[in-house]
């Protein structure tokens, strides 16, 4: 049976467990494997990139002389961040948050952003902008996977490749149905999917190149 739908997914998912009860528990596995793809970088070379604008108003610079802004909802890396009024468009180098709490004692706020960390949904940018300044600021990043839903009946991963969403949501159902032996036969299916998938961009991005190694999350 094809897979292109929502409905067709939770209807192999059914037929795979030789279960027709569990329509309340499918959408959870279904929701449990998207977020193990947005966590893991294999999937990273198959995601769309999202690019996104902000404005950076020196007036929120707050009382202790930070300037902080939401990071997007659907965030989960960044990949470029520039201040556009700059010729030409000046990147913004990714500190860690201990990088800049050092980094904010030797430069003063008023001069232009040229660092930014991440931490949970928020960034902060440094040095904080003056009162009265404004900068565009244009964010490229990879986006999380859109979920799955009767109203969202497809995304790029279910189009691309549909047993990723399969075999992951079977790993999530052995320990609810308490068929933990199955939990290794689905997680060999869906790791070995995930490596050929970032096999594959690896031989394609870095041809002629050297490869840059990943970090990689695998269900054990």
């Amino acid at each position: 049976m094809a897979i292109t739908t929502y409905t067709e997914l939770t209807a192999t998912i059914a037929d795979f467990l030789n279960r027709q009860d569990l329509t309340d528990a499918i959408p959870s596995f279904i929701a449990m494997a998207e977020d193990a793809v947005n966590s893991d970088d294999r999937f990273r070379v198959m995601a769309g990139v999202t690019r996104s604008q902000a404005t950076i108003d020196g007036s929120q610079t707050d009382n202790f002389g930070q300037y902080f802004l939401p990071v997007p909802q659907d965030y989960v890396s960044m990949l470029d961040l520039r201040l556009m009024e700059l010729p030409p468009p000046s990147r913004l180098d990714m500190v860690t948050m201990t990088q800049m709490e050092d980094l904010r004692q030797t430069l003063s706020n008023g001069s232009s952003p040229r660092y930014y960390a991440v931490a949970g949904g928020t960034m902060e940018i440094l040095p904080a902008p003056a009162p009265g300044s404004e900068y565009t600021m244009q964010m490229v990043y990879y986006g999380k996977l859109p979920p799955l839903s009767p109203t969202n009946p497809s995304n790029w991963l279910l189009n691309m490749n549909p047993s990723v969403y399969l075999y992951g949501a079977l790993i999530h159902s052995a320990p609810y149905l308490k068929d933990d032996e199955r939990i290794s036969v689905w997680a060999g299916m869906y790791n070995n999917l995930a490596e050929n998938i970032n096999a594959s961009d690896g031989r394609a991005q870095f041809s002629g190149s050297t490869m840059k190694i990943r970090t990689r999350r695998r269900y054990r």
